[in-house]
């Protein structure tokens, strides 16, 4: 149980001094063999007693005081009551060991041999090695091309992502999942979205908690879409996004587009373009529906 150290399900990792609940089961179990004791002794009393009666009272029933009737309830309560103490004696003396529910990592421990320690005190800070969370905070627009369980996908399965981390100079990779979405962030008005690895300590080095990393989320396909420099798109007074297009007379066509995100210093745009299509991509700011153009023509492969 030190920073960083690593544990498996059921493995000991604390214990204290358990002689004094070792004497209290043993002080337990003898309060019971007593009242065990005492219980037979007033019912073979009782038996007694009752022959007696029923040879000198043949026709009238044994008072209960006679029958020792209040001392056997009150002795079967004490037995009850023993019994209930060695359970609590045990399981007092079962938590002077503390093992791991699960296999893990300590991620603090504030607890030195020999000290003492109070009922209810923290002692060490661990988290299961099964799997990592990384939380991902992404806009309403990004989420929305994501498969993001419970949140817009009725799958259990979420979109694959993959996890990255420079460590001695070397890219490292892990394999993740996304797990769920969390609510808003009301400050950024984003979705924090949670992506899970499992197994990140599995290999070295592991994919340790509180390491920066990235993370690359595969998203949905979307088709018929098209990468176009960001200098070719345009906005009106509307806020709609257009670009111009060429016809076959080499003269301006405003064409409307959706935008579906930005990659890589372009646009993916949506709708209204075809294949063969020729797109301006650095039109005049005078530029007018049915301006007549000059394609400058160039040997350069794209």
């Amino acid at each position: 149980l030190v920073r960083g150290g690593r544990f498996k399900k059921g493995e000991l990792l604390i214990k204290i001094d358990d002689a004094d609940y070792i004497a209290a089961l043993k002080r337990a179990k003898a309060e019971l063999s007593a009242q065990e004791a005492k219980l037979t002794r007033l019912k073979e009393e009782a038996k007694e007693a009752e022959a007696e009666w029923k040879q000198a009272n043949p026709d009238t029933p044994a008072p209960p005081l006679l029958l020792k009737v209040p001392d056997i309830k009150a002795t079967e309560a004490s037995v009850q009551a023993a019994r209930a103490a060695i359970e609590r004696a045990e399981l007092d003396l079962k938590r002077t060991e503390i093992r791991a529910p699960f296999s893990g990592v300590t991620l603090d421990e504030n607890i030195d041999e020999g000290q003492y320690v109070r009922a209810g005190q923290p002692v060490a800070t661990v988290f299961s090695d099964e799997s990592v969370e990384i939380i991902v905070n992404l806009t309403e627009k990004e989420a929305g091309y994501i498969e993001i369980p419970g949140f817009n996908s009725p799958e259990a399965q979420g979109s694959r992502a993959t996890v990255s981390a420079i460590i001695g100079g070397k890219q490292h990779q892990w394999k993740g999942t996304v797990l769920r979405a969390e609510p808003v962030d009301e400050k950024t008005r984003t979705i924090p979205v949670v992506v899970s690895v499992k197994e990140p300590y599995r290999n070295l080095p592991p994919l340790s908690v509180g390491m920066f990393v990235d993370v690359e989320i595969k998203g949905k396909k979307v088709k018929s879409a098209v990468l176009i420099a960001k200098s070719a798109i345009f906005w009106d007074e509307k806020g709609r996004t257009y670009l111009w297009k060429l016809t076959d007379k080499e003269r301006l066509k405003k064409q409307y587009v959706t935008v579906v995100q930005s990659a890589d210093g372009q646009y993916m745009v949506t709708g209204g373009l075809k294949d063969g299509d020729r797109v301006v991509i650095g039109a005049p700011s005078s530029a007018v529906e049915g301006m007549k153009v000059s394609v400058k023509k160039t040997n350069s492969k794209h």
